[in-house]
């Protein structure tokens, strides 16, 4: 478990992630001392990822359907009917 700056992680970029990659162990970026962000290396998490963002198309809905269903106001979903016509 490394930890860096973010003004470090940004003028380093590339080595820092070929380093992740590479090693397989994540890492921090701190701004003023406190965690912000985690690095980690995609295949370690990749399956994951998979299931989290194409999972929920698994079932017969079609994408009108999610739209409709993760709206979050009345006003929203009116102005979206309004610009289908």
């Amino acid at each position: 478990m490394k930890s860096v700056s973010v003004f470090d992680f940004r003028n380093n970029l590339a080595s820092y992630m070929d380093k992740v990659t590479k090693d397989e162990t994540p890492l921090y970026i701190n701004k003023f001392g406190s965690p912000v962000a985690v690095l980690v290396p995609f295949k370690k998490y990749e399956e994951d990822l998979k299931m989290d963002f194409f999972g929920f198309l698994a079932g017969n809905e079609s994408g009108v359907v999610v739209e409709d269903r993760v709206r979050r106001s009345k006003k929203e979903k009116a102005k979206v009917a309004s610009l289908r016509g």
